[in-house]
């Protein structure tokens, strides 16, 4: 019996390595996408699993990526903004790959959790490559800015780079919901949403105050304008792979007793105190 589960067991893990195999290695001569066909047959579940695996990457790149785009208006680099686009790229690959792999896999072996969690990749995939989108458009404005010779102020770079950190731990946040499939950290990242939609409507409102006063030139004021905008679209992506993540998740999960609601109410108006303060300008 032991010697079957071991035989089993190696059995699986090759066909894993040889999907892996699948996501690294360019697919021109069809022989991968046979290959691809034979594992996602014979072992659905492991395929499954390894999309969920190649998903928690994907969220790593587009956290990465754009975090690289807000960083270029605290600096620019030239070789940093290429990098931007190579995420976008690696993005754009994941996305391809992941949905030829899910399209493939065969439902009637898997199990109701497994189904919830093929639909959540559905939902999530498409929105983690549009924050690369997201990246790339920070990533123009910012050449666009140092083509106009547009001089930020120690403020503004200060105000950019608290946006910067909240949104780079909002995504963190939701990728954590997202891998653990605990909605915990959904009303966090609830709270935290809240505050940097506060922050960008009191940046744009400071930003047109500035233009009026003439302490700032026009053009840092559509730079500056323009990121916030961009940074509002990273929001409606992030809300929408909330709800990815709450549609998804188990009944159980999902519904609060009275007791729980009003213990939970009282964490979540701390964490957006808490974030207020930690985030302020």
């Amino acid at each position: 019996m032991g010697f079957i589960v071991a035989a089993a067991t190696i059995m699986v893990l090759g066909l894993l390595w040889a999907l892996r195999a699948v996501f690294l290695v360019c697919r021109d001569a069809g022989e991968e996408d046979t290959l691809f066909d034979q594992v996602l047959l014979a072992v659905p579940t492991a395929a499954l699993s390894e999309c969920s695996r190649q998903a928690e990457s994907m969220f790593e790149t587009a956290e990465a990526g754009l975090k690289m785009a807000l960083e270029l208006f605290q600096q620019y680099d030239s070789a940093k903004a290429q990098m931007v686009l190579a995420k976008k790229r690696e993005l754009d690959q994941y996305e391809e790959q992941l949905s030829a792999c899910i399209a493939k896999i065969p439902g009637h072996a898997l199990s109701e959790e497994e189904v919830r969690q093929r639909v959540k990749l559905n939902l999530t995939i498409g929105n983690i490559q549009a924050l690369g989108t997201c990246a790339v458009k920070l990533k123009k404005l910012a050449e666009k800015g140092e083509e106009m010779e547009v001089l930020l102020t120690e403020a503004d770079r200060r105000d950019l780079l608290v946006v910067s950190e909240a949104m780079e731990e909002l995504v963190h946040l939701l990728a954590l919901a997202y891998h653990t499939g605990d909605l915990e950290a959904v009303p966090q990242a609830q709270a935290l949403k809240k505050v940097i939609v506060g922050l960008l409507l009191q940046l744009k409102t400071s930003v047109v105050v500035c233009l009026k006063n003439g302490t700032i030139s026009a053009d840092a004021c559509y730079v500056l304008s323009c990121v916030y905008m961009d940074c509002e679209d990273v929001l409606e992506i992030a809300q929408m792979i909330q709800g990815g993540i709450e549609r998804t998740a188990p009944a159980r999960r999902k519904k609060r007793s009275l007791r729980e609601e009003l213990t939970h109410g009282d964490a979540d108006q701390t964490a957006l105190v808490q974030y207020a303060i930690k985030y302020s300008i």
